[in-house]
Formats: structure tokens, sequence, C-alpha cells
């Protein structure tokens, strides 16, 4: 049996050089820092999104870094480790690139007579071209099939009006996947027994908080501090981080599921239906940390049934460096987008068997109904 290596392995975060999609803009004939200013002014979904450019006026190559909420950073890359790029990568999800300065696996070539000299000396900036916009020739330039590793034939051919409708398309579908996770690791010590193994409908609250997940296509996973059998019917996550509750098992779920949204819901709330997870799956900002409930009668957010974007597993590590392990004061102190309920019902916490009864009741009197 081959050993294991000396670190434990666990999921690296996919992103790209300055964003999770990095996408270069290459033989364009209009000013970069304008283009791509219009052009993100114009893609209309909510996604972060940053804009990098070379400071030509800087002979050290400084890069300049501005974010979708106006923030602007001036780099200068002798002094930033490659990693440090990594780490501040992942909060945005496109970034618009000067091709001109920068290598990217992605990238969209404009063709015309005026840069197709520039054009020859940095197609190689480029792996793979996702579009070609026509400048002022009627077809792409023929030394482009050589040039490039792809059949031009495959390569698609947009107006440039189009542009802000292929970058639309384009995180679209790099939205990450949703994954469910049901927080099944709880003491139980008000309640006085599992919580998890607990019945309010057919199924205890596991797997029927599993079950309602795959009825909405999701794929669940049950976090618990330790495996306690194999081959159920349910995956188990177990914890990495002892004893941080919730946050820990959050944190535990995302060393396996890196590039995964987490739609986390704990079985401390019995009365989570169908309509509530789909409310939360409606309603996803995938370009804020989380999505939460609140209820309008609360004055936080409830973080045990949320939605954690990706970039909220960095966050969440911060948060417990500096000594915090409270999802909600995560919530409270984060970009995160939160919805509004008027029942109070569909988020009950029953942590004690008075709450339980409570609940039970809830649950009878709709059946009824």
């Amino acid at each position: 049996m081959k050993p294991e290596g000396k670190h434990k392995k666990i999921a690296k975060v996919k992103i790209n050089n300055f964003s999770r999609y990095d996408l270069s803009l290459l033989g364009f004939t209009s000013d970069f820092s304008k283009l791509s200013t219009d052009l993100s002014k114009l893609i209309v979904s909510n996604h972060n999104i940053c804009i990098v450019d070379k400071i030509n006026n800087k002979a050290s190559g400084y890069i300049s870094i501005i974010g979708s909420r106006g923030v602007h950073k001036v780099i200068n890359p002798k002094t930033v480790h490659e990693h440090d790029f990594r780490i501040e990568a992942e909060k945005h999800d496109l970034a618009i690139i000067n091709g001109d300065h920068f290598a990217s696996y992605h990238g969209i070539i404009y063709c015309d007579s005026q840069t197709e000299n520039v054009l020859k000396t940095k197609v190689q900036n480029i792996e793979h071209v996702s579009a070609i916009i026509l400048g002022d020739v009627n077809k792409p330039f023929d030394w482009l099939s050589n040039a490039l590793e792809q059949n031009l034939n495959d390569i698609p051919i947009i107006q440039a009006k189009q542009l802000p409708d292929h970058i639309e398309t384009i995180l679209k579908n790099n939205i990450p996947t949703l994954s469910g996770i049901v927080l099944a690791g709880g003491k139980s010590q008000r309640m006085g027994e599992d919580k998890s193994q607990m019945v309010y409908h057919e199924l205890n609250q596991e797997k029927h908080l599993a079950t309602l997940l795959s009825k909405c296509s999701i794929t669940p996973y049950i976090s618990k501090q330790y495996i306690e059998e194999k081959g159920g019917q349910f995956d188990i996550i177990p914890d990495s981080f002892m004893d941080l509750g919730p946050l820990g098992a959050i944190c535990s779920c995302f060393l396996k599921l890196r590039n995964h949204a987490l739609l986390v819901i704990a079985c401390d709330l019995p009365l989570v239906n169908m309509d509530t997870i789909e409310l939360l799956i409606k309603n996803r900002r995938p370009d804020k940390y989380a999505t939460c409930l609140k209820s309008q009668n609360k004055d936080f957010p409830e973080p045990l049934i949320a939605i954690y974007e990706p970039k909220s597993f960095q966050r969440l590590m911060q948060f417990l460096s500096i000594g915090y392990s409270c999802p909600r004061k995560f919530l409270i102190n984060t970009d995160v987008h939160i919805i509004e309920i008027d029942n109070d019902d569909y988020i009950m916490n029953v942590n004690t068997p008075e709450e339980r009864k409570d609940a039970l009741d809830k649950i009878k009197n709709a059946n009824e109904q």
C-alpha cells in the first residue's frame, strides 16, 4: 500500500491569476481603460468584476487593479508574492485583462488592420480564444490558424455590441456548483438527545433535510463530528475543525468541497420545507459572500440556513483567526445578501423539549389545514 504523503490532501481552489475567470482583450483599437470600464458597466448581472492593466508610466511595471466597487489598487509585482495574488483573486468573479501586457488562458481577439502587427506579437498571451470580433476586416486573419491551437471554425465570431452578452454567458456558466450540507453534529445539550435523529416528519431530521435537498436537485452531504458508519444513503463529511460549532463544520465542508457553494441547513430547523430552500436558491447572489434569511421580527440573519459561496471560506477562517466562531457574527460583518421573510416559523430554531413540542404542534396544525 502506498504510504500517505506528509501533508494531508485537501481540495485546491480553482482560480486564475486575478479572479475565478481571467479574460484577456487583445487587439482592440480603442483605449483599454475606457473599453473595459464601459464593458463592466454594461454587464447587468450581479458579479464582482475587476479590471487589470499595467501602469506604463511606472518603470517597474506596476499593476493597476480596479474592483467593481471602485476599489483601486496599485501593486508592485516585485514586492508581492504570487500566492498573495491568488488569495486576493478569489474575491473577483471575473477579471477583464489587458492582453497586451498579461498572459491569460481565456481571451477575446479583435481582428483589425490597425492592430494586426501588435496582435501577431501578443497572440501567444492567450491559450483559449472564446470569441473573435471583426473590425475593418471581413474574416479572421489567416495566420491565426497557425498561431492558435484551436480550429478557427470552432471559434464563434460575434459583433462588438454582443460582447457584454458574451461575457454575461461566461459568468453564468461559471457560477460555482451548489451542494447541500445538513449540519447534524450538534451536542444537543439543552435538548438532552441527538437533534439529528429526532422525527418531525416521516424520517429523522438529517435524512429528511437531505431528502429535501435532493428533491431540489442539490447533492446533499451530512456534516458530523465523525463518521459513525460507512455505506449510508448520504455521504458524511467529518469535522476537521473540532469543537467549533457550526462555523467549524462549514469550514470542514469547504476543505472537501472547496470550489462549491454550500447550502447549509441545520437539524435545529424542523419547519424548513421545499419552499424555504427554493426561496434561497432563487434569490442566490454569487457575487456576495453568502445569501441568508432574516425574519422581519428579528434583528439579525439566520446563519443555520444560508448559502455560503466558496470565497466565504477564506473570510470564515479570518474570523476564526481573530477569535470568533459565531457564524451569525460573520454574516453581520460581511457583504451578504439578506432575504427578509414575514413568517418566523420557517426558520424556527428548536433547542429544548418545550420548543420541540411547539414545533410539532405547528407541523400538526399545518398538516390539518
